[in-house]
């Protein structure tokens, strides 16, 4: 009996997940994780144990050539996201951590100032809509384009590798539910009023990942 029960509650579980995907219209979904997912069902009750849902729906692929980066148009900007969605079975108050990280798998940009002023820049927004400012391994800075407008964030015009965004991040339920995380991640190539030729080409791809942490 008890194991058709949970037969029964994973179908159930799976028919969950399956109506969260679609529940999102038309979102690409690029990764997908099912976090502290326990296989012991309490028979009695009919429930299953809290879950967390990681969703990244778009990776950074910066390309610059002559149709989207000349004098006469605009810093160019790649926007992506991640979120964090803890699921309990009851309203209780819980908490879990999380990291969030972008990995830059491929950069051949330059400095082409010679101030070296930041051509890629990496800002990050976190759940409460504050940015973030501090980040290990990458420089804050404030940089103007041709147009004017000033951009903050992170230099990473030469950098590869991981850098942690966030870094044993809480996520609790506060008796909810269900708690959801939104971050919001952009890169910039930073428009200069000077010569910037040499970068004309070049590339950098680079993807958010997330992972459940102790």
């Amino acid at each position: 009996m008890e194991k058709k029960i949970r037969k029964v509650l994973m179908i159930i579980y799976i028919i969950a997940i399956i109506s969260m995907v679609s529940a999102s219209s038309f979102a690409y979904f690029t990764y997908l994780q099912v976090s502290n997912v326990s296989s012991n069902i309490d028979s009695s009750s009919a429930k299953i144990n809290d879950l967390i849902l990681f969703d990244i729906d778009n990776s950074i692929n910066l390309n610059a050539n002559e149709e989207n980066f000349s004098k006469d148009k605009a810093s160019l900007v790649q926007n992506m996201s991640a979120s964090a969605t803890l699921v309990t079975d009851e309203a209780k108050d819980v908490t879990y951590k999380y990291n969030l990280y972008f990995d830059v798998n491929k950069n051949t940009f330059e400095y082409t100032t010679d101030n070296k002023d930041a051509e890629i820049v990496l800002k990050v927004i976190s759940p409460d809509g504050e940015e973030v400012t501090n980040i290990e391994g990458l420089n804050y800075v404030t940089v103007t384009d041709i147009q004017g407008n000033i951009i903050k964030g992170f230099d990473i015009t030469k950098v590869k590798g991981r850098f942690y965004l966030a870094n044993g991040y809480e996520i609790n339920s506060n008796n909810n539910l269900n708690t959801v995380h939104n971050w919001d991640v952009s890169v910039t190539f930073v428009n200069f009023a000077t010569e910037q030729n040499f970068n004309v080409g070049r590339e950098l791809i680079g993807n958010l990942k997330i992972e459940q942490t102790m």
